[in-house]
């Protein structure tokens, strides 16, 4: 008996890991970095995920296999989400361990399982952007011209390359002579001579066995040196150039690639440095204006800022024309056909007399500027600010729903909600980013009237929904807080006779139930049928095969119940026996 069912479910589980490749899978995006985890029981690949406009270009895959015989894994990216690409080369993945792949900006990446033997393989995918440096580092030099070196005093060929100067001071050298030397002179000369001028050029010659000693009293202050010279002590070397100029071909004993002026393509060989963190921020203008007069600032390069949002700020002792303040954004300032404005301070309105007025603004453009306009009374005390980041504004943690917009114009202090985002409405305009009070609040999952993005007075659908899933119409006007399962209902070959619903989750007292994703098989061919009490069908399976199970596909937030205590049945459309799981959450 025992060896039958052992069998059992070795046959059970080929079959969920061949109709289940995937059993959970977890993601999750921020301005720095997404993630993905992934749970894989046969070779698929993974969904796609777009990175357009993140500035991902690192990519990193983590593996975990159990029972594992036969695994290869690899990071696919594709520029249309259909034609992929493997990134770097494919791993094998039959122990734990991950892989850096080549630098790359995608439009689209997902993780492909190319094969497979084994119980279940954990997949964990990371993208992020360069990383960025905020303090220095101390650099230790080995090699120099792919020449080892040493510190202190060494042999020429360990040492670094010294150029000395045409005008060098004169340089302490000690030269070890032998203690036996032969001077050649004229037939009749004395042996033992005192040299009072020594000349320019000597010629010394030692012969075996000789003993002349010669006395130079005044040796030339410059004599030229050839050959091999052993140096001790310090040595003043004068470089002939201000700065150094050094030629340095290898870093830590690789070779590095020439510098350049314009973004390598991920295959070039270089110091792992972090760039230099800007923000660009200024007083745009304090002058006063006159009656319905107007500033326009001068246009920002963000190629030598970097930034995508807006934060502008104005205060004057004057009330502001109506569409007055605004920002606008472009990528070539010589057409004015291609000037659109990316922000704008709350549509319509004015800015009140002695009123702090603020608006962000996304604003992709190479260049973007700030105008003002005045209302009919000369100003007396006028201030514009703009600064620039890489980082939306606007979101905050903990917030209450009455505390939104604490200060005057919508910053958020205590909370996390998602702004509300709207478009200009006069003008060219594309959608700008202005947070504004919203009633309900996000932070417990009620749903609360925000968009995400809209355009000219209509919503968007959003490209991304990061943390937050969209309910009811399709102008994705209502949002509720991303749910993740802790609940897992397993379903122990329960017969059912069809028309015959039978409990299969009961909430604790109060709570409803959500379902939110099933792995569920039928011993006969039919459906099964999820009844929100007794007789209350909400969804059923297709049609199954007998004994062939099915996953659910992707539900999101699922389905809740309509009322606390509610217990979730489950009906057939043919008398048999039901198998799996069932999972989600009770709130």
């Amino acid at each position: 008996m025992g060896t039958r069912t052992s069998a059992r479910r070795i046959v059970f589980y080929a079959i969920l890991s061949l109709l289940a490749p995937r059993l959970y899978a977890q993601s999750y995006i921020n301005p720095t970095l997404f993630s993905r985890q992934i749970i894989m029981f046969s070779a698929a690949p993974d969904m796609s995920f777009s990175e357009i406009g993140y500035g991902i270009s690192f990519h990193k895959i983590v593996w975990n296999p159990q029972n594992s015989s036969a695994c290869q894994v690899e990071i696919q990216t594709s520029p249309d989400g259909a034609t992929w690409t493997t990134l770097g080369v494919a791993q094998t993945c039959t122990s734990p361990g991950e892989y850096q792949a080549p630098s790359q900006t995608a439009n689209y990446v997902r993780m492909k399982l190319d094969s497979f033997m084994g119980t279940q393989v954990t997949l964990r995918y990371y993208g992020f952007p360069p990383v960025e440096q905020t303090s220095l580092s101390n650099v230790n030099l080995v090699e120099v011209g792919g020449a080892s070196i040493s510190l202190g005093q060494t042999t020429m060929s360990a040492s670094l390359p010294v150029t000395i100067a045409s005008d060098q001071t004169p340089i302490p050298v000690s030269v070890t002579f032998p203690s036996t030397v032969t001077v050649v002179q004229p037939t009749g000369s004395n042996l033992h001579t005192d040299v009072d001028n020594f000349p320019a050029n000597q010629t010394v010659v030692q012969p075996t066995g000789s003993n002349l000693h010669t006395d130079v009293d005044n040796f030339p202050a410059t004599q030229p040196i050839s050959g091999t010279v052993s140096i001790s002590g310090n040595v003043n070397v004068t470089q002939g150039t201000n700065p150094w100029i050094d030629n340095v071909q290898q870093w830590n004993g690789v070779t590095v690639s020439a510098a350049q002026n314009s973004s390598g393509d991920g295959t070039q060989t270089a110091p792992i440095v972090r760039p230099i963190l800007r923000k660009y921020a200024q007083v745009s203008t304090t002058a006063n204006l006159g009656a319905n007069a107007s500033f326009t600032s001068a246009w920002i390069d963000t190629q030598q800022t970097g930034g995508n949002f807006l934060l502008v700020e104005a205060f004057a002792n004057q009330i502001g024309a109506a569409s007055g303040f605004w920002a606008q954004g472009t990528n070539d300032t010589g057409n004015s056909n291609l000037f659109i404005r990316c922000g704008q301070y709350q549509g319509a309105s004015s800015v009140a007399v002695n009123t702090l007025a603020v608006f962000y603004g996304w604003c992709p453009f190479r260049y973007w500027r700030v105008n003002y306009t005045n209302g009919a009374t000369p100003q007396t005390s006028f201030e514009l600010v703009a600064t620039e980041t890489d980082a939306p504004p606007g979101v905050a943690l903990g917030e209450s729903a009455t505390n939104i917009g604490g200060s005057t114009n919508g910053f958020p202090h205590n909370g996390f909600n998602i702004p509300t985002v709207v478009a200009p409405t006069t003008g060219n305009a594309v959608a700008s980013l202005i947070v504004t009070q919203t009633t309900t609040n996000g932070n417990d999952g009620t749903a609360f009237n925000q968009c995400y993005l809209s355009y000219a007075g209509n919503c968007i659908a959003p490209l991304v929904t990061m943390m937050y899933s969209t309910t009811g119409g399709g102008n994705n006007s209502n949002t509720v807080q991303a749910r993740t399962p802790v609940i897992y209902k397993s379903i122990k070959a329960v017969s059912v006779t069809s028309g015959t619903p039978v409990s299969v989750w009961t909430p604790a007292a109060g709570k409803k139930f959500r379902v939110m994703g099933w792995m569920l098989s039928l011993s006969v061919a039919g459906s099964i049928l999820f009844e929100d009490t007794t007789g209350t069908e909400v969804f059923r399976t297709s049609l199954m095969s007998a004994g062939v199970g099915l996953a659910s596909p992707e539900m999101k937030n699922g389905y809740i119940s309509t009322a606390a205590n509610n217990q979730l049945f489950l009906d057939v459309t043919s008398t048999g026996t039901v198998s799996g799981y069932i999972f989600g959450t009770e709130e």
